[in-house]
């Protein structure tokens, strides 16, 4: 009875383990790509019919040399995530339109294990790729620049051309037993190591791919928000009725503020709206440019704001920093763009990004800046225009006067400086003689705005002159004064003399 018990809860943990690891299952690697540099990314697809929250889950990486994993995308990034059902989630080094994560230090090279963990620690799943020691299986080739380690739908990893955020083209390279087989999409036959008959002397099972006829489309690959006057990056993946990607044709770019762009190869390229405003923004693609109706054609909607970017203060003799603010309610990235002093300039590295109504400071210790670099300070973005500058605009000082006017005197004319109206006074100036040059500077002022902008230097003359005239007027009546009058002297007569012996 006992051992029927035992059998009994044995087989139930053995059902419930298997129920909790098909709902772990329902979440997978489902792509990744390593190279270029910029493209890397990893691909999640859930193929539960279920949502899935992905907080608290991380991603773990370990070399072919590493004894134990590292961190790779941490908690943080999966905070207030979720992946829906049949659903892609994608993490990328930088935006692709479509990205989940946005993770600058986003590190994957050749040889290595990823695996997925939930907020439990368990491991999901793994893939490993190249000369890896910790697979989940069978290790996966190393991809080469633009493919990806990609799952068919066997379950089985390939190396294809690289589908980020969408549906995996078919394979062009399948390891099978530790060997890698090349397949091309009309190839109906097994690898050249393989026998004619239904099985090698390996042991290897025939591979067959069957030939679909697919639609030609093309999708546009871009971010759905811009800032104004800030380059963004813009590609596209056109596939043809094998599932191929598409390199060559037509390519009209219509950006829905007047500007038309046309190739006849599909680089990506960077873009930037003047303005702020929403724009419908299409791509038509054409076999060949003698053709007036695309074969296929994509459109989003960009939405462009204002960047809000500024510098908004600078630093002093001793601590010559420079202060950036965002403005917008967006955060921005800042990496490439360059901060200019009058002598040193200092690019912001990878990886910045400015908070929304949040401000920054760049260290003169980070910045090599100094204080004479204070004097004009900008910021040139990606393109090479100047973006912002500081200071923006030098707007004079006014002081602001009281002026008394008496009851019975006329209302004093009016000026009207910087915007604002001021009343002329009607006291006379005192001129300090202790103090010429200042009077005279101070005086200057106000005749100038009565006389309608004469010269201050002239008046400054005037004014000298007007003085000297005055002072030699009073030096000639002060000596008429001390001179005796000659009516004195005719005056005097014998009688009023005398004679002192």
């Amino acid at each position: 009875m006992i051992i029927k018990r035992i059998k009994h809860c044995i087989v139930f943990l053995i059902m419930f383990f298997s129920l909790v690891n098909v709902t772990h299952a329902n979440v997978v690697i489902n792509e990744v790509q390593i190279g270029p540099t910029e493209g890397r990314f990893i691909e999640l697809y859930n193929n539960g019919t279920e949502s899935v929250d992905l907080t608290d889950w991380y991603i773990q990486r370990k070399t072919a040399t590493g004894t134990s994993f590292g961190s790779l995308v941490s908690k943080t990034n999966f905070v207030g995530k979720s992946i829906a059902p049949d659903g892609y989630f994608l993490i990328s080094k930088i935006s692709f339109g479509n990205s989940d994560i946005v993770y600058d230090s986003l590190t994957l090279t050749e040889s290595n294990s990823i695996q997925l963990k939930n907020s439990a620690g368990e491991i999901i799943d793994k893939l490993g790729y190249g000369g890896s020691n910790d697979c989940n299986t069978l290790c996966a080739p190393a991809p080469i620049d633009g493919k990806s380690v990609s799952r068919d739908t066997n379950g089985s990893f390939v190396i294809a051309t690289s589908t980020p955020g969408t549906l995996n083209l078919s394979l062009e390279n399948i390891d099978i037993g530790g060997s890698t087989t090349t397949l091309n999409n009309n190839d109906t036959t097994t690898s050249p190591s393989s026998s004619t008959s239904s099985s090698s002397s390996s042991g290897s099972s025939l591979i067959k791919t069957v030939p679909e006829v697919y639609k030609i489309v093309t999708k546009i690959v871009a971010p759905k928000i811009v800032y104004a006057s800030v380059p963004f990056i813009l590609d596209q993946l056109t596939t043809g009725t094998k599932k191929e990607k598409i390199t060559l044709g037509k390519f009209s770019w219509n950006f829905g503020d007047g500007m038309l762009k046309e190739s006849t190869t599909s680089p990506i390229f960077e873009y930037a709206y003047d303005y702020a405003g929403d724009y419908v923004l299409t791509l038509s693609y054409y076999t060949t440019a003698l053709e007036d109706h695309p074969i296929a054609t994509d459109r989003v909607a960009i939405k462009v704001i204002p960047s809000g970017i500024i510098i908004s203060g600078a630093g002093t003799v001793t601590d010559p920093y420079i202060e950036i603010e965002n403005k917008s309610n967006f955060e921005m990235s800042l990496y490439k763009w360059v901060v200019k002093g009058s002598t040193h300039s200092f690019t912001i590295p990878k990886g910045t990004v400015i908070l929304p109504n949040k401000k920054l400071k760049l260290s003169p210790h980070i910045t090599g800046f100094d204080f004479s670099d204070m004097n004009s300070i900008s910021i040139v973005d990606t393109s090479g225009q100047i973006f912002a500058s500081y200071p923006n605009i030098i707007e004079p000082k006014i002081m602001d006067t009281i002026i008394k006017v008496e009851a019975k005197k006329t209302i004093s004319p009016l000026i009207v400086i910087d915007d604002r109206v001021k009343e002329i006074k009607t006291e006379p100036e005192v001129i300090n003689l202790n103090d010429l040059g200042a009077s005279v500077v101070g005086s200057s002022g106000a005749i100038g705005n009565i006389s309608n902008g004469l010269n201050n230097i002239t008046l400054i003359y005037l004014g000298l002159i007007g003085i000297i005239i005055i002072g030699a007027l009073s030096i000639i009546l002060l000596r008429q004064r001390k001179e005796i009058p000659d009516y004195l002297e005719k005056g005097i007569s014998a009688k009023d003399m005398t004679i002192i012996e």
